[in-house]
């Protein structure tokens, strides 16, 4: 039986997937008629007694540093990084702009005073920005894309392949997206895990482009509440990460 960890700060759930979390829980053990899942609420690892030949069976919900602090204590993983922008969906198809890494910027012709977005993908939650070409660091860890004019993002929930709802999280929500496109994004993504988010964007031109792809863990969910499977979603996560 897996035990989920939530966290909770000052006694309160403050992230949306630990709510619907908890809510899914109670569903599956209701539908199954028997205790399938338990959690726990907690405020760090330090008020939870885990004995390590267990340690499997316990799954951290919360904040990205609550989830990656566990992994590192109890499983000694440390590599955990971030998705972005798989391999495999870095075309223009996609993206419909210029990407590429700071160290690989001698390479790009650009005027010096352009602008262009950058993000720190050394880690979860790093350092976002928009700077001139100039002062793009040249480092393999900074991700530079070129500006578009974005209407309204979007973020899909991906579970086995398929893509199960899709919520607007920024900008204009009558702005819809391709879905067709995006279930192109997804079937050329065959290296997938089995559970992740994938966060596109419409833009002005009406053309649907990938922003990001996100880990199935410390996601806001924005309303995506499937039950049937969001308790499988965060626990295929967690195996794929113990045995990275």
């Amino acid at each position: 039986m897996y035990t989920f960890l939530i966290q909770t700060i000052n006694n309160e759930i403050v992230f949306d997937f630990a709510f619907h979390l908890k809510e899914a829980i109670k569903y599956q053990n209701w539908f199954w008629n028997r205790k399938e899942y338990e959690y726990i609420f907690c405020e760090s690892f330090e008020d939870i007694e885990i004995n390590m030949q267990d340690r499997k069976k316990y799954i951290p919900i919360g904040s990205v540093e609550f989830v990656l602090s566990f992994y590192e204590k109890y499983h000694n993983i440390n590599n955990i990084k971030p998705i972005n922008i798989p391999n495999q969906l870095n075309t223009y198809e996609f993206l419909q702009r210029k990407i590429f890494k700071g160290n690989q910027k001698n390479k790009i012709q650009s005027k010096p005073d352009k602008k262009y977005f950058i993000k720190d993908i050394s880690g979860f939650k790093k350092l976002t920005d928009i700077v001139c070409f100039k002062d793009i660091p040249e480092n393999e860890d900074i991700l530079v894309s070129e500006l578009v004019d974005i209407s309204s993002e979007w973020r899909g929930f991906v579970y086995k392949n398929e893509l199960l709802d899709i919520r607007c999280y920024l900008g204009d929500f009558t702005m819809f997206p391709d879905f067709k496109k995006i279930e192109k994004m997804i079937n050329t993504y065959t290296d997938s895990p089995y559970a992740y988010t994938i966060d596109v964007a419409v833009l002005g031109n009406k053309e649907t482009v990938l922003i990001e792809v996100h880990p199935f863990f410390s996601c806001g969910l924005y309303g995506f509440a499937d039950y049937r499977v969001l308790v499988d979603m965060f626990i295929i996560t967690h195996k794929q990460i113990i045995f990275l």
